[in-house]
């Protein structure tokens, strides 16, 4: 049914939101604290992944119109997984450009994800429902994210003080392949509708 496919959508944006930021949130510590870096250093660590994030949203729309929501969305949390296994190589001697590539290729997955499921929620309603269909999409997003954020750091922060920053990277690492898994799985329910990412919204 409609209502359970919007479900579903909101569902797995919330899952991508806490893949995706989880690492943004954590690398930067972990450079800090287990590698001794400044947090100038650890900022420019993450520049990268801000660039790829806004040329894959602009772009990926362009690329994926002759693939379906369905598909689209399963290739972003096969990056999200894939990448998230990155984290699992980081140690304290990681050089800072690896640690940019792997939060690079991470931040692929946003166009793949998050444009597919907010078109595909929004493209039935009447145009005066667009405005509130969007707020809310948007705000389950990061109140979902944030919180699924903090329940990883948290564990982050309890393995760290007992096993150190390494073990407890790895371990949110796991995690976070785990939750990127998950989401594929659920992407095979997704309604084959195909991606209407270029059209514009009426």
């Amino acid at each position: 049914t409609r209502r359970s496919s919007d479900l579903l959508s909101m569902g797995l944006c919330a899952l991508a939101s806490v893949v995706t930021w989880a690492a943004v949130f954590l690398l930067p510590v972990f450079v800090q604290t287990a590698q001794g870096r400044s947090a100038l250093v650890a900022g420019l660590a993450m520049a990268p992944q801000g660039l790829i994030t806004g040329l894959s949203t602009a772009l990926a729309p362009r690329w994926l119109s002759r693939f379906t929501v369905r598909v689209t969305v399963l290739a972003g949390f096969a990056v999200l997984a894939a990448a998230s296994l990155g984290l699992l190589l980081i140690t304290a001697a990681t050089p800072l450009w690896l640690i940019a590539v792997i939060l690079a290729v991470r931040s692929v997955s946003v166009g793949l994800v998050i444009n597919p499921l907010l078109q595909a929620l929004l493209q039935p309603l009447r145009p005066d429902q667009l405005g509130d269909a969007s707020t809310l999409f948007n705000t389950w997003q990061r109140i979902a994210g944030s919180f699924g954020i903090g329940l990883v750091a948290a564990l982050y922060t309890a393995q760290a003080r007992t096993g150190g920053p390494v073990a407890a990277l790895h371990l949110a690492g796991l995690v976070l392949v785990a939750v990127a898994a998950v989401g594929a799985l659920g992407a095979l329910a997704l309604p084959r509708l195909r991606n209407t990412a270029l059209a514009p919204l009426r």
